[in-house]
């Protein structure tokens, strides 16, 4: 019984340390996803103001 109980405690610290190590993983990624939002939203708000500027300001920009 003692054998089976060793197995049993050592499958539930393997899979204790599966789930923080994913979970440590995927709190990495959330952050690195909110960043990538947060620099899409700048770059898109910039965008927009170029594109406001060059209308105000008379100037065409040629198709490609």
């Amino acid at each position: 019984m003692q054998v089976l109980g060793d197995a049993t405690a050592a499958q539930a610290d393997k899979l204790y340390s599966f789930t923080k190590q994913t979970d440590e993983g995927l709190g990495k990624a959330v952050s690195t996803l909110a960043t990538i939002v947060s620099e899409i939203k700048e770059n898109t708000s910039d965008l927009s103001d170029t594109i406001e500027q060059l209308a105000k300001s008379g100037r065409h920009i040629a198709a490609q």
